[in-house]
């Protein structure tokens, strides 16, 4: 069981994601199915911190995670809770607002229950395989549900590699559509430089002709 309860700061983030990659470790984990649930289980630590405690002083979040298992394979479960009032999502987020899309993508399953006394959102991993090294799942009390199988099948293998190879595929379709806006919005960027500039120059021109029209007027006006 993974259990952590600690301030809605970012600061507290990247210790949270290392105790989330330590105990899947220690369970012999495959590392890009670790990864994925590291990736899904900070973005919704980090929802937290930026929403849930948006009208008032910074609260704390609740993370609880349990490991699940059966002849047939393994999953985690995470429990992600915070006891705040969520501010609506802005219809523009830019950069932001994609936290719940990578959650989806990068697990099996995903709940949210907003409450009066807070919100819970509920993590569930896809299935992992059963490893014969694994001892310490084989013999671990809590986890013996059945005789534990003497091997996984082929199938149920080419299974579970082709969903994270289905979400891999995903979460990079995802990034390179952000690295598109990123170069949308930075041309942007660059053209309203170039607009104020030309904003800059012309004012200059502007000043320094009613300079000389001044000046003009002036000295007409001293010849007279």
């Amino acid at each position: 069981m993974f259990a952590l309860r600690c301030p809605a700061h970012a600061g507290n983030l990247r210790g949270f994601r290392t105790g989330i990659a330590l105990w899947l470790t220690a369970w012999d984990w495959p590392e890009d199915d670790r990864d994925d649930v590291v990736l899904a289980a900070s973005e919704a630590v980090a929802n937290v911190i930026d929403h849930a405690y948006s009208t008032g002083p910074p609260g704390e979040v609740d993370v609880v995670g349990r490991l699940h298992a059966t002849d047939v394979g393994r999953h985690v479960v995470l429990l992600v809770r915070d006891w705040g009032h969520w501010r609506p999502p802005s219809h523009d987020s830019g950069y932001r607002g994609h936290g719940l899309t990578v959650m989806r993508e990068c697990m099996n399953r995903m709940g949210i229950d907003h409450g009066p006394q807070g919100t819970t959102v509920t993590l569930t991993s896809p299935v992992v395989p059963l490893l014969a090294s694994s001892a310490r799942l084989r013999s671990h009390p809590s986890l013996r549900r059945r005789p534990p199988a003497v091997g996984v099948t082929a199938s149920a293998v080419d299974r579970v590699t082709g969903e994270r190879r289905h979400r891999q595929a995903a979460i990079e379709r995802r990034a390179e559509q952000l690295r598109a806006e990123a170069v949308w919005l930075s041309g942007n960027a660059e053209a309203a430089r170039g607009r104020a500039k030309d904003t800059i120059r012309a004012s200059r021109e502007l000043c320094d002709g009613i300079g000389r029209r001044r000046a003009a007027r002036r000295h007409a006006t001293e010849a007279a």
